[in-house]
């Protein structure tokens, strides 16, 4: 799955043939917008893990900035709080200083007009709505 050059038809035409299968097979269709739904949140997050991977000398300066004030934990507990403390700290900076690049980043989410429209102009002449 490319993550950067998304094309939500090409989404929606795979869970239409995956329901056409599920169909032919007599099983429960999908959701078609809980679906694209489930797979623009999966790609945002690939997208987020990655840009936080671009940006891990930042992380690891914001990691060593922690241990210098509070030291270095010594236990699972001491590790888990300390690693909240880095992350709240990195996302800010990154939030603070990459804000167009994150928002275009984040910038995939399903289009529910166009959803319905196909959804109602594929229905068949003479089919009227429950």
């Amino acid at each position: 799955m490319d993550i950067w050059t998304v094309d939500k038809a090409t989404i929606r035409a795979e869970i239409r043939a995956r329901n056409a299968l599920r169909q032919s097979a007599l099983l429960p269709l999908l959701d078609e917008q809980k679906e694209l739904e489930n797979r623009c949140r999966l790609i945002r997050d690939h997208r987020w893990s990655a840009f936080k991977e671009r940006n891990q000398a930042d992380y690891e300066r914001f990691r060593d900035e922690v241990y210098a004030e509070r030291g270095v934990p010594s236990s699972f507990m001491g590790r888990w709080a300390q690693h909240i403390v880095i992350n709240k700290r990195f996302e800010a900076f990154l939030h603070a200083n990459s804000a167009d690049e994150i928002a275009a980043m984040m910038a995939i989410t399903p289009d529910y007009l166009a959803i319905t429209r196909e959804t109602v102009e594929a229905r068949p002449q003479g089919e009227l709505a429950d």
